[in-house]
């Protein structure tokens, strides 16, 4: 059937040919007879498209049968052609995902649906059995992994694995995983043998179900289970590996490494077509609801490409089937015919043919007339044929065809007459009413008619419209005896009506959108937007509602052409199938599963912690003022004051807190730049003799700072020759002059605060300068050419010399470069997963600086050891946030561990004397087998007044009796000082 208000919605058919003939003579056959009693009715039932946009490949059964997910619904689609659809539908369909689950999780598949609230999670015994709820997770999952015996989540916007039982739904720990702050690819063989990538460690490999892990040793491109086995890409070939470590080489096309859904796939490739009509089972559940026939019996018959068959509605599948039933390039529609079902078949515009199905299951020519013909069905068991009975199709006339063969001719007044064969052999012929004109019932007994006016009880000006300007669709059928049905359409509006043989007319509610409706005699089905439709089995006296998924787009399949419309059997629309109606019950909806309940995972522990903190009595001098930027042009060269009756003099140079700047004899002159507003404190300085050559007389040195240390903390370097000529190329390169090249400062210091790093970026060129207290800088030129970044991802100094980490976003490596004279050497270069956690990497070393660490700040901290003589990266010491939900003991005396030092997350509640304000906290920090503890703790804000920074003995931390920490505040102000407080928690 078409979508639209014409004749062809009922089960008319137009259908044709050329010359009348009788029928040929053939054998008697028992007539197919349907059901004497009606079968119990069964929920409709819907069957999604197979392909196009919606609907995901899902793999293969062990069979070679299709898995498919389709708008929501769960479909196998199996080698004979036939269909299997879950009888749930997933909620979001378009963001439902899936996962198949092996033999130690219980088989079977896992199904999530992914929203901004959360992730609802489902489980089934096979692809379309009930889907049971779960859990609900209130974050969004980005990734599931089925681990050695549990199921692993990764949420979207963190890097640590949280872990299901799949038997409960409840959170387990997620042990099992080695100890890294990410991770990538996995691959579990089975409950002991898996293999995971992490940073930093590359892929490791777990015998024993993750008690513990040893790295694989060998480069890969990708891996992945294979049968009992692990197999291995490389550049240079492939491998397998077993489950007691044995590695041997395989062929590219070698089967072990063939998956089982690969080879299903294959079989199904190889395996001959089976014997059908060359139609998938999609096409032929759309043609068995468009132009079958209910045999009563589950099934339906369809009469297609000259063979007759018997096709399963709960499946799709070829029952039986009758080869060249009929002629062979006829289009053929099913009708009820007597007590049996009959096809009305054309060819072309030559020939209508009317069939008998006969028993057990076969085509009798019941009449054959000559022309193209609309045949109806009249729901009494006759057919309705226009035309006439005899001869080319003649207007007006009209041919009764009944089951035994018999005909009858009626005459009718025009095209818009309906003719209706009666169950008590009766003919009635229907004149809709027009403007002026009521219309009439003629009710033909033989060559007897009585004719009665049509009688509407309405007063309704838009019905009155409708039955009047409508189009009565062709294919009224008998209801009950004497009563008649159909349906009269609009250019918007419908509805449908009923007729008595006395004349009585009573018109249904009207209803708007005729386009959306598919009309099939008493039956209806009107699709609306957003998967919301309705039904009806009754002529429109009562509309059920349907639902479809949310994603049906049945206006897109009308302007795509695809072929609609509805039968006893069902309807067919936007590329579904729906298979039965509701027949006077409530129509089942798409059953949704039960939504899982909430799970919540343990927080991972972290918190705020409580100080208490009192001066020592230690504070630094104040700073000195800061010299405004200035012009080189417009720098005195000799110190001046900074205001009438003020004593400060304001030096050539800026000074560098509580550090004079470097005395400038009265010839010379000189540039400085600095880090300040990046957090770490740092001042370079360049200077020589005015014209001179500050190459050969000039000199560069660096003032730095320990945040952690107040007396003391500000400290010089020593002093070497400047690498630039003169003040404007100083100037130039430093970014020291507003009007010259911007210059890029990143440093970064050793944790002990005793020396650092500086990279300067400018005009195109990375240079490398590295200062200690005390100590000449050494200058490294150009060390862009050897793949140093523009950012230090740490620097420390060791007992062996000078490193520093450097990330490379484009390889995704961390490299450590040893400082070697003017020149560096790559000493390590480790690849890291995913990219934003390189970005975190840090170099450290242990506090006596004879081992060399990769610290990792994730959901914890994370701190490989180095070892560079064999170049590998060992597992980390880790500190879980439980372990920083307060404040780490302080480090005893000559305590080893991996200096680390950062900001400790919320800024600690510290209590201190009035005055004084502590934010924007960091610590230094000791990591090693024995857990963390604390060295000391750095903080900026207000240290009151010098007499307030005094030691307060009675309410200082430590006579409370808890161990104490020292801190160092420092005031972020023009003549700030650093105060030091000793805290306890």
């Amino acid at each position: 059937m078409r979508l639209g208000g014409s004749a062809a919605f009922a089960l008319g058919m137009l259908l044709s040919c050329a010359g009348a003939r009788s029928p040929e003579p053939s054998a008697p056959a028992a007539t197919f007879s349907l059901p004497s009693s009606k079968p119990a009715p069964s929920s409709p039932r819907l069957f999604p498209p197979t392909k196009g946009a919606g609907v995901t490949d899902a793999g293969l059964e062990h069979d070679g049968s299709r898995r498919l997910l389709a708008f929501g619904l769960r479909v196998i689609e199996r080698a004979d052609g036939s269909l299997e659809v879950g009888d749930e539908l997933l909620p979001a369909a378009r963001s439902a995902r899936f996962a198949e689950l092996p033999a130690r999780l219980g088989s079977g598949y896992l199904f999530w649906i992914v929203s901004s609230s959360g992730t609802l999670l489902y489980r089934a015994a096979s692809w379309t059995a009930k889907l049971e709820p779960l859990a609900q997770l209130d974050f969004e999952a980005e990734r599931f992994v089925p681990g050695f015996d549990r199921l692993l989540v990764l949420p979207k916007r963190d890097a640590d694995y949280r872990a299901l039982d799949l038997q409960t739904g409840e959170p387990v720990p997620p042990i099992g995983l080695p100890a890294a702050p990410a991770y990538g690819p996995m691959a579990f063989v089975d409950g002991w043998f898996g293999a995971v990538q992490v940073p930093l460690r590359g892929v490791l490999l777990s015998f024993d179900a993750g008690a513990s892990w040893h790295p694989l040793g060998m480069p890969v491109t990708g891996f992945e289970a294979a049968g009992d086995a692990l197999a291995l890409s490389t550049q240079t070939g492939d491998y397998l590996l077993d489950a007691r470590g044995q590695l041997s080489h395989v062929a590219d096309r070698d089967q072990q490494k063939i998956s089982e859904a690969a080879r299903a796939e294959l079989q199904r490739a190889l395996a001959p077509p089976p014997a059908a009509v060359g139609k998938s089972a999609e096409s032929l559940l759309e043609l068995a609801v468009q132009s079958g026939y209910p045999d009563g019996a589950g099934n339906a018959l369809v009469a297609a490409s000259g063979s007759l068959l018997r096709v399963s509605l709960q499946t799709g599948r070829v029952i039986e089937r009758r080869e060249r039933a009929y002629s062979t390039s006829s289009e053929c529609q099913g009708v009820r015919l007597g007590s049996g079902v009959g096809f009305v078949c054309g060819q072309g515009r030559e020939l209508t043919r009317i069939y008998r199905v006969t028993a057990p299951l076969g085509l009798s020519l019941l009449r054959e007339l000559p022309g193209a013909r609309a045949v109806t069905d009249s729901g009494s068991g006759a057919l309705s044929v226009r035309g006439g009975c005899d001869g080319l199709p003649v207007a007006q006339r009209h041919c009764v065809v009944r089951a035994d063969g018999s005909t009858e001719e009626i005459r009718s007044s025009g095209e818009r007459d309906r003719v209706v064969a009666l169950a008590d052999g009766r003919v009635a012929v229907v004149t809709p009413p027009r403007a002026g004109a009521a219309g009439s019932l003629a009710v033909w007994q033989g060559r007897a008619v009585r004719r009665v006016p049509l009688a509407v009880a309405t007063k309704d000006a838009r019905q009155k419209s409708l039955l009047e300007q409508g189009v009565w669709l062709d294919g009224m059928v008998e209801v009950e005896p004497g009563v008649l049905s159909g349906w009269v359409v609009g250019a918007g509006p419908f509805a449908g009506v009923q007729l008595a043989v006395d004349g009585k007319l009573t018109l249904r509610r009207t209803q708007d959108n005729a386009s959306r409706v598919l009309f099939a005699g008493t039956r209806a089905l009107s699709l609306g937007e957003n998967g919301l439709a309705s039904e009806t089995t009754d002529g429109g006296a009562e509309w059920q509602a349907v639902e479809l998924p949310p994603e049906t787009d049945v206006r897109s399949a009308l302007s795509q052409g695809l072929r609609q419309g509805c039968s006893a059997a069902g309807c067919s629309f936007a590329g579904f199938v729906r298979v039965g109606w509701f027949e006077g019950r409530a129509a089942r909806s798409l059953a949704m599963p039960t939504t899982p309940a909430r799970v919540a995972f343990p927080g991972p522990g972290g918190s705020r912690w409580r100080l208490h903190c009192s001066p020592t009595g230690d504070a630094s001098a104040p700073a000195l003022p800061f010299r405004a930027a200035t012009s080189l042009a417009g720098r005195r060269l000799k110190p001046t004051r900074i205001g009438p009756g003020e004593d400060a003099l304001l030096a050539p140079l800026s000074p560098f807190l509580e550090l004079a700047p470097p005395p400038l004899p009265d010839t010379w002159e000189g540039v400085d730049a600095g880090t300040e507003p990046q957090g770490l404190q740092l001042r370079v300085y360049a200077y020589g003799p005015r014209g001179g050559d500050w190459t050969r007389a000039g000199s560069l040195g660096f003032s730095f700072a320990d945040r952690f240390a107040t007396l003391g903390g500000a400290r010089r370097s020593g002093l070497s020759r400047s690498p630039w000529a003169d003040a404007a190329a100083a100037a130039d390169a430093l970014g020291a002059e507003p009007s010259t090249n911007a210059a890029g400062l990143a440093a970064a210091l050793d944790p002990g605060g005793s020396a650092g790093a500086l990279l300067l970026s400018s005009r195109g060129t990375l240079d490398l300068f590295v200062f200690e207290a005390g100590r000449v800088p050494l200058r490294v030129p150009n060390v862009g050419r050897l793949g140093v970044a523009s950012r230090l991802s740490g620097f420390v100094k060791t007992k062996s010399g000078y490193y520093l980490g450097s990330y490379d976003e484009g390889a995704r490596a961390l490299r450590v470069y040893r400082v070697a004279g003017q020149d560096l050497e790559v000493a390590l270069e480790v690849t890291d997963i995913p990219p934003p956690r390189g970005a975190s990497a840090e170099l450290t070393r242990t506090a006596s600086g004879d081992a060399l660490g990769i610290w990792v700040r994730s959901t914890g901290w994370f701190v490989h050891p180095l070892d560079l003589e064999t170049s590998t990266v060992d597992a980390p010491y880790v500190v879980t946030p439980a372990q920083l939900a307060v404040m780490p003991e302080p480090c005893a005396e000559g305590a080893e561990g991996f200096l680390v030092t950062g900001s400790i997350g919320l800024d600690p509640a510290a209590e201190a004397p009035p005055g004084f304000g502590m934010r924007s906290f960091e610590g230094r920090f000791r990591v090693s087998s024995l857990g963390v503890c604390i060295d000391a703790l750095a903080a900026q804000g207000e240290a009151g007044s010098a007499k307030g920074a005094a030691r307060a003995p009675s309410s200082s931390a430590s006579a409370t009796g808890r161990p104490t920490v020292m801190a160092t505040l420092t005031e972020r102000k023009p003549l700030g000082r650093r105060v030091e407080l000793g805290c306890s928690n």
